[in-house]
């Protein structure tokens, strides 16, 4: 008589069951605890690296941050003291001083000043003070446009030159220095001055 399978009843004696295999994986865990133990060790190692990378990327960030909050720090105004090299070139060697007047075409107040350096100019020219008197612009901006504003109001200056501001530290129009023969800052004038300020000052020429 033929071999008649099992019945679906008759499970095999050597077939794993659900409680066989839970059984074969804690045997082997307990055979091997170095590999669990190492395979622990290997994570906690990563996740240790894992932060000291964190620490260290916030750290460049950080770095970064500040160098930019430094870069765009304003330079400091120029002040009475400062030497100004860039104007060595422009300065009048036959005169003591020379005013410099740092001004645009565009500037308003520079326009609504143009009274004020008319001023000076005569009181200069009527006195024979030992003073230069030019006019600074930027050095972008074309010589005719600010002449023809001088023209209109009769404002005769020695020289008009074009300069770079920032390496003058003129953060603002309009600006009058007072500069020796070396390009030393005796007095900074900042804005358009108002009237007993002007009045001081063309007393002190």
């Amino acid at each position: 008589m033929p071999d008649m399978p099992p019945s679906e009843d008759q499970a095999p004696e050597n077939a794993a069951t659900p409680e066989n295999s839970v059984e074969a994986v804690d045997a082997t865990s307990s055979e091997h605890p170095e590999g669990v133990e190492a395979g622990q060790a290997q994570l906690a190692q990563q996740g240790r690296k894992l932060e000291v990378i964190g620490y260290v990327a916030v750290i460049i960030i950080s770095l970064a941050t500040l160098g930019v909050k430094w870069s765009m720090r304003p330079p400091e105004p120029i002040a009475k003291g400062d030497n100004l090299p860039v104007l060595q070139e422009y300065l009048a060697t036959d005169k003591d001083q020379t005013i410099v007047l740092a001004i645009s075409p565009n500037c308003p107040h520079c326009t609504k000043s143009m009274p004020f350096f008319r001023q000076i100019v005569e009181k200069r020219n009527a006195e024979g003070i030992s003073k230069s008197v030019i006019v600074a612009l930027h050095e972008q901006t074309p010589v005719e446009e600010e002449q023809k504003i001088l023209d209109k109001n009769n404002v005769k200056v020695d020289k008009i030159v074009q300069l770079d501001m920032d390496k003058m530290n003129v953060q603002g129009v309009p600006t009058m220095l007072l500069v020796d023969k070396q390009g030393k800052v005796l007095e900074v004038w900042n804005g358009r001055l108002p009237e007993d300020e002007q009045k001081k000052v063309l007393a002190a020429l």
